[in-house]
């Protein structure tokens, strides 16, 4: 864990330099107008602070990109597919991505496939954390302390989609409705299981108080109806390569019962600050949706056991904690005890995250081969 937490920091430590800077750049926003020099300080602010969150990516893309054989889908998944396109066959994936592994396979090496994956993740993630807020450290951090990051070492065709209808949810929140269905779209082409996400679309265009209504039960409806969650599931799957997951070798009613516990105590904390700030959410249409998100992720967190593999359909709606969580603590808090506690929220994934998917094993993260001297191991 050693390089990881090394990368880590220094991801963090650059978003900490952006939003210094971005407070200064809102501190010279106002007031009088600017003299020559203030703008030239300003644009220079603004120009440092890009490069900032640049860099901030840069930290995490290379570390992701320059990877050998660390994921359990590395080796398991994704070479033997460049192998079998490079064959002349096609490979297994959903429409989109077989185009993906197509173009990649017409490179002699491997690596360009997971470096330019991984740099695509990465900075769809990093738009969004623009798109929803000017300051962007804590949504750094949790994008590593959550596992998402590390995670995506393995699941590289669902990141991929995770990160595209990620961004495109975020236009919809902006009523940038046709950059939405399109990313929506290209998003279910690169990975079916993101078909779940069309169910949040639909949502969103229902009032704020059914919406709120909705959140509130879904996860008891979700615990209560797992037969009929069974059934429908049944029916999208059939005709498709998921298909094959159904009474199959991962239909054994898995149940990560720290993936519950976790979105609980955040849904839990939604919950709270829907209640100290009631009056907000009548016309909030993004705090509202960001807790109907986490509802849905908590919801399908209690369908584990009738949705085989159901914990890869968790993390659509849980990647966006990492914009929610913070996006929810400043409507009740402010200054530094906002940042202590969103400093407690991390340290304590990060313990979540080194006891359950590390300790286990998950997604094979350790130990960690460089490609440039695959002998070499990290732990």
């Amino acid at each position: 864990m050693r390089l990881y937490l090394l990368v880590f920091f220094a991801a963090t430590a650059f978003a900490f330099i952006a939003d210094v800077m971005q407070r200064q750049i809102s501190n010279m926003g106002q007031g009088e107008p600017l003299s020559l020099h203030a703008r030239h300080s300003l644009a220079v602010l603004r120009s440092g602070r890009v490069m900032m969150i640049i860099f901030s990516a840069l930290v995490y893309i290379l570390l992701s990109g320059l990877r050998y054989d660390t994921g359990y889908d590395y080796m398991y998944s994704y070479v033997p597919s460049l192998d079998v396109v490079r064959g002349g066959d096609v490979s297994h994936y959903d429409p989109f991505f077989n185009m993906i592994i197509g173009i990649f396979a017409r490179f002699s090496s491997d690596q360009w496939f997971f470096a330019c994956t991984a740099a695509y993740t990465v900075i769809m993630i990093y738009v969004g954390f623009s798109m929803d807020s000017k300051y962007i450290i804590v949504p750094v951090a949790l994008f590593f302390t959550s596992f998402n990051y590390l995670r995506s070492f393995c699941f590289v065709a669902q990141y991929v989609a995770m990160a595209t209808v990620f961004v495109g949810f975020l236009l919809l929140l902006k009523k940038r409705y046709s950059a939405a269905v399109i990313l929506l779209v290209l998003g279910i082409l690169i990975h079916k299981s993101a078909e779940v996400m069309i169910v949040l679309y639909l949502l969103y265009f229902l009032g704020n108080k059914i919406i709120l209504i909705l959140s509130f039960m879904f996860p008891l409806i979700a615990e209560m109806a797992q037969s009929l969650f069974r059934s429908l599931l049944i029916s999208v799957s059939a005709n498709s390569r998921f298909e094959t997951y159904i009474d199959g070798q991962y239909d054994i009613g898995y149940e990560d019962m720290s993936l519950i516990y976790a979105n609980l105590t955040i849904f839990l904390l939604f919950l709270f600050v829907v209640f100290c700030q009631r009056e907000i959410f009548s016309y909030n249409k993004k705090g509202t949706m960001y807790l109907m998100i986490q509802s849905l992720a908590l919801g399908f967190s209690l369908l584990q056991t009738v949705i085989p593999v159901g914990y890869r359909f968790v993390w659509y709606f849980a990647l966006f904690q990492l914009i929610s969580i913070p996006y929810m603590l400043r409507l009740i808090l402010k200054g530094s005890l906002y940042y202590i506690v969103c400093a407690i929220i991390c340290i304590l994934y990060f313990f979540w995250m080194v006891k359950y998917p590390i300790a286990n094993g998950a997604s094979q993260v350790l130990p960690y081969h460089p490609v440039f001297n695959p002998n070499i191991s990290i732990e």
